[in-house]
């Protein structure tokens, strides 16, 4: 992997939350660079990936931590509960509250 992507994915695992200008720091190049070379070498858009980051973090903190999916969203980065709706409903095929609380 370039190493600007392997710098990139390892922030992401690390903290969803940070954005394209964090990253593109972290990486060493331009947003427009990292995101160019991030979808070449990893098959999926940094966005792409940061959000599969931020559903993971989600159901760590809803299932590890027993907190609620509002706060939960938000502390894994989510702008608002109905920006996490549409991104776990698009990977899983059901709302959140059917598939992590029941």
């Amino acid at each position: 992997l370039h190493p600007a992507v392997a710098k990139a994915a390892v922030a992401l695992q690390a903290d969803p939350t940070l954005g394209a200008t964090d990253l593109a720091v972290i990486g060493g190049l331009s947003p427009g660079r990292l995101g160019q070379t991030f979808a070449a070498e990893m098959g999926e858009s940094l966005v792409a990936f940061r959000t599969r980051q931020r559903l993971q973090k989600v159901e760590d903190l809803v299932g590890g931590q027993g907190m609620d999916l509002l706060n939960a969203a938000h502390e894994a980065g989510f702008g608002s509960y109905a920006q996490f709706f549409r991104a776990y409903r698009a990977r899983n095929g059901v709302s959140p509250r059917d598939g992590l609380l029941s």
